[in-house]
């Protein structure tokens, strides 16, 4: 982001960070402020914390929504998975899952989202077909006409738009 205000921008540019990985923004102050302006029509925030009570505090997008809602199976059957859903070595805890996605051991630590590499080993013992739903899948499925978020609840989100007005406030009066 730093970069990007290096110039006088034409158009406010902001960056939304998740809040699971603040040592690859190199900005400590995303824990802490709304938002961070670095001049020039550049801004960024973390997004606000949200459901710790469920996930932690270590939340990405993803988190807004309810358990119930985030790991809705689809009519495939795929769904989005858990990071404590799982042991460090990629068995879940509950014994029917087995994934082999990248860093398995921080997202178990974080509760962090797991859309790939995940196998019913009740069904699929040789691991040939994932039930992970992908992030791409179910905000197309979220968007698509049918049934799937009819029971969704969308209100944590108007904490990040209140943020962004807040932005776009001050940036008009830069």
């Amino acid at each position: 982001m730093k970069d990007y205000a290096r110039i006088k921008l034409p158009r406010t540019i902001i960056g939304v960070f998740d809040r699971d990985n603040f040592s690859a923004l190199n900005c400590n102050e995303l824990e802490t402020q709304e938002f961070i302006s670095f001049q020039n029509n550049v801004f960024a925030f973390a997004i606000p914390l949200v459901n710790a009570d469920e996930y932690g505090n270590s939340i990405s997008i993803e988190h807004y929504y309810k358990k119930p809602a985030l790991t809705k199976v689809d009519t495939n059957g795929r769904r989005l998975f858990l990071g404590w859903e799982f042991y460090d070595n990629g068995l879940s805890k509950d014994r029917h899952f087995l994934t082999r996605c990248s860093n398995i051991s921080n997202k178990s630590k974080i509760n962090g989202i797991i859309d790939e590499k995940v196998y019913d080993i009740t069904v699929d013992p040789k691991g040939e077909h994932s039930v992970a739903l992908t992030k791409n899948d179910f905000v197309t499925l979220i968007l698509s006409q049918d049934s799937f978020a009819d029971d969704f609840d969308f209100s944590e989100f108007t904490k990040i738009f209140e943020i962004i007005r807040n932005i776009i406030a001050i940036g008009t009066n830069d």
